[in-house]
């Protein structure tokens, strides 16, 4: 099976469009990377994503820090905050370093970052199913700091350090730093995509 991830959308979604319906022609499931975009882009994505013969099944969105989470798990495209989809270990959610130049309630949200009780039970999860696939919309703290010099690590960056201590997937794919970079360390293989690049995961 080939699982085409996408890099953050940004509210994209004419290119983002383009991208799944070259996925269904082949038969290939998709997940965006988050930072999809606000209510209408959800509302327009599960609309557009509704109408195609692989539809919502096939086809979710993670979402980052720049999505609407007010009861967002009513789309039908989100994932959740964390859990398991087609052998994938999947978690939401970052830190908006420009918070304070939004507004609340309709470009930021304060539950972009998931709470404590959350986390706890992303790690309860994480290490009993031990995944050999990880994608998540932030990076683990040490290649926010090694590889792109950011020392200011967010919860969820230090969740993702936690779960990369605890068990070692083979791969783990994440987008939010907007770079293409592949980098290996230890036993996995971390790649970002940046925004709009895909990668086809086999399962």
């Amino acid at each position: 099976m080939k699982i085409k991830l996408i890099g953050d959308l940004h509210g994209k979604l004419d290119q983002y469009k383009k991208i799944v319906l070259d996925a269904e022609r082949y038969g290939e499931k998709t997940i965006s990377l988050g930072d999809n975009g606000f209510e209408s882009e959800w509302l327009d994505g599960e609309k557009f994503l509704s109408g195609l013969d692989g539809g919502l099944e096939n086809h979710k969105w993670l979402a980052g820090n720049h999505d609407f989470y007010p009861n967002y798990p009513r789309f039908s495209q989100s994932l959740g905050d964390f859990g398991v989809w087609n052998d994938v270990f999947f978690i939401r959610g970052a830190k908006s370093i420009d918070r304070h130049h939004r507004i609340e309630g309709r470009d930021w949200f304060r539950e972009e970052e998931m709470s404590y009780l959350e986390m706890t039970k992303c790690i309860e999860l994480y290490e009993q199913t031990k995944p050999d696939f990880v994608i998540s919309h932030t990076c683990p703290a040490f290649i926010k700091n090694d590889i792109f010099g950011y020392s200011d690590n967010d919860n969820t960056s230090i969740l993702l350090k936690q779960l990369f201590e605890f068990h070692q997937p083979k791969i783990w794919v994440f987008g939010h730093m907007h770079n293409s970079i592949i980098y290996s360390h230890l036993n996995t293989t971390f790649v970002c995509l940046a925004e709009l690049q895909t990668m086809n995961l086999v399962i």
